[in-house]
């Protein structure tokens, strides 16, 4: 089939192609499967000690988890434990674990952390290489495993706390997986599942509607609600009830309006590098690391309304190239990426771990032929060299602090926004009906 001038294969036809099953077999798997087993091997013997001795984000889902099966409130205030603050199917889905001692239901948290991890890469490759362009024979390793590479430092730190956000990751990039092969359904139950579990990815239903996929996105309105009432089945409807009004009018509100950690240095959204810049009374307790320039002494809630302002202005702008983007389907995954890479500028708090979805964002800049990386390779660079400047094993711990309290990884984000925002409005549509939208 061709698109005004452009070749797309069926995908019958690419897997039939000698020159394609070379790039399943090339990338050397056999050393990049040993690799992940010492690295997991490492990573559980690490998160198991960690777990005897100090509290991380896994405990928090561990132990509010353990509450609302065992009658406590689940969003109580911790002494020496940060709250949990996220929807309550989460803390459902960890009841499995809590049938194990914490330390060993963490290694097994890491183990399922590793497969989604892998599970992600896998179904991302899948999807570009359907959608394309394809990348040449012999640079699988370039197009599958560099991107994770380059967003290491991201998913180390995740799988060292705990968090739950390489699993999200794997869930919307079968959503992405499922959108490519026209199955919108399932794309939309997706949809509902990551944002049940994390709220941010609601922000999915904007590609949904820009693209007119009507089909997924009504499942993702009718299942969402029904996936969330799923925790009903194990604590029964009035113990619910209490569970999740206690999310609903407590946590979520308090979350939303706290600005107690927004110029804390790790954090790397807009609105934190903005207030370490231009405020000059911190709202954090005594002893908290912040890192401030003071550049300027404006009210934080100057700021926070200026930075609110510039984050419904990128949201608006990434409908917009969404939708002009949207008859053309080899453009999809640089529209997921849009996707993450707003959410994660116009959040309140990005934290490092957050950004595991660069291993996406990495691999749509990546995965295609050599004029379609010659195009990315800069700005990848670019960016990669800004999230690892920080890095303490290579500039130690004091100065990591105060280069990370600057904003590199926010000033990273912006260029890579700006990239693939620019990739998607100028190419625009290639014809009316699309190859397969």
């Amino acid at each position: 089939m061709e698109v005004e001038g452009i070749r797309l294969e069926s995908r019958s036809g690419r897997e039939s192609d000698p020159a394609r099953r070379r790039i399943v077999t090339d990338g050397r798997p056999w050393f990049v499967a040993a690799a992940m087993v010492l690295l997991l091997i490492y990573c559980s013997v690490r998160v198991y000690r960690t777990a005897a001795r100090q509290r991380y984000d896994f405990t928090t889902y561990y132990l509010s988890s353990t509450d609302a099966r065992t009658g406590i409130d689940p969003y109580r205030d911790r002494d020496l434990q940060s709250p949990y603050i996220y929807p309550p199917l989460l803390f459902w889905l960890v009841t499995p674990f809590t049938h194990l001692d914490e330390q060993s239901a963490a290694v097994v948290w890491t183990w399922a952390t590793f497969a989604a991890w892998v599970l992600a890469v896998h179904l991302a490759r899948s999807s570009l290489d359907r959608l394309g362009p394809a990348p040449p024979p012999g640079e699988a390793f370039l197009t599958v495993w560099l991107p994770s590479l380059l967003a290491f430092r991201a998913v180390f730190r995740e799988i060292h706390q705990g968090q739950v956000n390489l699993i999200v990751l794997a869930i919307v990039t079968f959503g992405f997986w499922c959108l490519s092969r026209r199955k919108d359904a399932l794309a939309g139950l997706a949809v509902a599942v990551a944002a049940d579990i994390k709220i941010l990815p609601a922000a999915f239903g904007l590609p949904l509607a820009a693209w007119g996929r009507w089909r997924a996105l009504g499942a993702t309105a009718v299942l969402a609600p029904v996936v969330l009432a799923l925790p009903v089945l194990t604590y029964g409807a009035h113990r619910y009830g209490e569970i999740l009004g206690g999310f609903l009018r407590g946590r979520l509100f308090q979350h939303a309006s706290d600005l107690a950690m927004d110029t804390h240095m790790a954090n790397q959204s807009l609105i934190a590098t903005a207030s370490r810049w231009l405020t000059e009374v911190s709202p954090l307790p005594p002893g908290y690391p912040v890192m401030k320039m003071n550049v300027a002494s404006l009210p934080l809630t100057w700021v926070a309304t200026g930075t609110g302002a510039i984050a419904v202005a990128l949201l608006v702008a990434c409908g917009l190239a969404l939708y002009r983007s949207r008859l053309d389907s080899r453009l999809t995954g640089l529209g997921v990426s849009l996707v993450w890479l707003t959410t994660h500028l116009a959040s309140k708090k990005t934290w490092e771990e957050h950004l595991v979805t660069l291993v996406f964002v990495y691999t749509s800049l990546l995965h295609g032929d050599r004029e379609w990386r010659r195009l990315a390779w800069p700005t990848v660079a670019v960016a990669a060299l800004l999230q690892w400047s920080h890095t303490p094993v290579l500039v130690g711990s004091e100065m990591a602090d105060r280069i990370q309290a600057l904003g590199p990884t926010t000033l990273s984000l912006i260029i890579l926004w700006v990239h693939v925002f620019l990739r998607l409005w100028r190419s625009g549509p290639l014809s009316r009906t699309g190859p397969d939208r």
